[in-house]
């Protein structure tokens, strides 16, 4: 067991060096020449031609007994300029070990082991693809996505146009669950799970380097995805995962939509779907959702990951948390846990006017500078000062009265507090104001 654990960390670290290498030639464009054609790759050791070829030659070894599906795959591997534009059929015996996660609000997740892993390039001595082996998974069913294909389908597109940017959890292939019959999606796994549970496990002990790489590496995540012309809608820490305790990775890629996407879901009620504490007001009153939704939204994750708490964790997400939501309350900024700088972004990002919230590219290019100043420290004195007295007073009596203390270390959710994505429909909210002296 332990050996194939060793084995198993081996790879992965593999295979973020091959995406970090694939990314560092695109950029220069420079890939070296095909072996077998010896015309110019058209990625890191892969050849389209070439190896469409070699995928074309195996269609006829494997169906997933669905003609779209299996197009849809085909037309991948076809069409795919590097390793990482790939997507498998993957036969569900291939995956040992699967482990039930949990439940959401689009359906049933899973761990696995996978001892083949996702392609890496052909072998031209073996005749045969090279993998990363012995990968742990996630198994992701949408339910009915046996009867809804092409919605199915639809959302792992989007997240293939991702699959190369960082700290987005890549897809690698699609499988079925024997028992349901329902579609499965095969991403990469993260192995401390979501942000909340990583919170949970940690409460009082994270220090605010680690807070920070956190939620660096989660606005990295949103950048690369608005900086490809689409939105999240669903933003929470329910699908934000932590892998290695330091980096954030952000999933649930059914949510992805073009930024002037209309949902055809949306009813004439105001219905929208996701998780009500961190759904923007104007989306809550009816607007339509647009990337600074997504930032109003991460705003309450920056607060999360600040506090560590659940948002409005004590009282009920009911119609009237709503209307406070649309009036202007917002969660308690902690603000002797919270340095200054900090605290004022977040007021940014859930500030009731769109337009005043910063960009997911002003985001991460300001926890980059933060991040990358922590060895130093010389550009940003104050907010180091600021982390200082905030870690040292940690460890003082009179740093939070008892109450305070014993939230920290746990806390009790409200029974109608929900943290699932689901159908939210509150009609005559008020237009959406700022109340920021109100605070919840």
């Amino acid at each position: 067991m332990g050996s194939r654990y060793s084995k198993r960390t081996v790879e992965d670290s593999e295979l973020s060096d091959e995406m970090s290498t694939e990314k560092l030639e695109q950029q220069h464009g420079k890939y070296g020449e095909c072996k077998e054609c010896m015309q110019q790759n058209t990625g890191y050791g892969w050849c389209m031609s070439c190896n469409a070829n070699h995928f074309q030659e195996l269609f006829d070894k494997w169906t997933s007994g669905n003609n779209t599906i299996d197009r849809f795959v085909q037309n991948s591997q076809l069409s795919a300029t590097n390793s990482w534009e790939v997507l498998e059929w993957v036969p569900y015996e291939r995956f040992f070990n699967v482990k039930y996660l949990g439940k959401g609000g689009y359906g049933v997740v899973y761990s696995a082991n996978w001892d083949d892993g996702c392609i890496k390039r052909w072998d031209d001595e073996t005749k045969q693809w090279s993998r990363f082996s012995y990968q742990d998974v996630v198994l992701k069913s949408l339910r009915n996505s046996r009867n809804l294909v092409e919605d199915f389908l639809e959302e792992i597109n989007a997240q293939m146009k991702l699959n190369l940017n960082t700290y987005i959890i890549p897809c690698y292939g699609i499988t079925k669950d024997p028992k349901t019959d329902d579609f499965m999606i095969v991403m990469k796994y993260a192995s401390d799970g979501s942000l909340r549970q990583y919170l949970n496990k940690n409460l009082k002990n994270l220090k605010w380097g680690p807070k920070l790489n956190i939620i660096r590496t989660a606005a990295e995540g949103l950048y690369n995805i608005h900086k490809s012309n689409l939105t999240h809608k669903n933003l929470h820490s329910g699908n934000i995962v932590i892998d290695n305790g330091i980096c954030s990775y952000i999933t649930d890629f059914g949510i992805y939509k073009p930024e002037d996407y209309e949902s055809q879901e949306k009813s004439n009620n105001n219905q929208v779907y996701g998780v009500l504490p961190y759904v923007a007001p104007e989306v809550l009153y009816g607007d339509t959702y647009t990337q600074a939704a997504d930032i109003y939204s991460f705003g309450i994750l920056m607060n999360e990951v600040a506090s560590e708490l659940p948002p409005y964790y004590n009282i009920p997400h009911n119609y009237n948390l709503a209307l406070q939501i649309s009036q202007g309350y917002r969660p308690k900024i902690k603000e002797n846990y919270t340095p200054q700088l900090i605290s004022d972004l977040i007021k940014r990002c859930w500030d009731a006017r769109p337009e005043l919230r910063p960009t997911a590219n002003e985001l991460h290019e300001i926890f980059g500078s933060w991040y990358h100043d922590y060895d130093d420290k010389k550009k940003f004195p104050e907010l180091w000062k600021q982390i200082e007295m905030i870690e040292k007073s940690k460890d003082t009596d009179d740093f939070s009265n008892e109450n305070d203390k014993v939230k920290r270390t746990s806390y009790i959710t409200h029974h109608q507090a929900t943290y699932t994505s689901c159908a939210l429909s509150f009609a005559n909210l008020s237009q959406p104001v700022n109340a920021s002296d109100i605070l919840v």
